[in-house]
């Protein structure tokens, strides 16, 4: 089971790969870069890039972790994901 909402809003962003009908993204939670900043000066967020590897090694947000698109369905992903105490944040630009 998936505890993290914006987990879920991301996931529903895959939903044309996984699901047969996309879903209804306006209600998905979004947080601007005055709200990400702080978050991420505490650490209190799990920072994940999900670009591929190349864009991800050209540079990403500091202690972000990697874990592109086409892979956050995959089990050790998913349970990263899981394990993670803090809200997670994801982006990809």
């Amino acid at each position: 089971m998936i505890r993290r909402p914006i987990l879920t809003a991301l996931l529903m962003l895959l939903a044309p790969v996984v699901f047969a009908q996309a879903p209804d993204l306006s209600t998905a939670p979004r947080i601007s870069m005055t709200e990400f900043k702080p978050l991420f000066r505490s650490g209190k967020v799990l920072v994940v890039d999900v670009r591929d590897g190349v864009s991800y090694r050209t540079g990403h947000i500091p202690g972000a972790r990697s874990m592109p698109l086409d892979t956050l369905l995959e089990p050790r992903n998913l349970a990263i994901l899981n394990a993670s105490k803090a809200p997670i944040v994801f982006y990809c630009a």
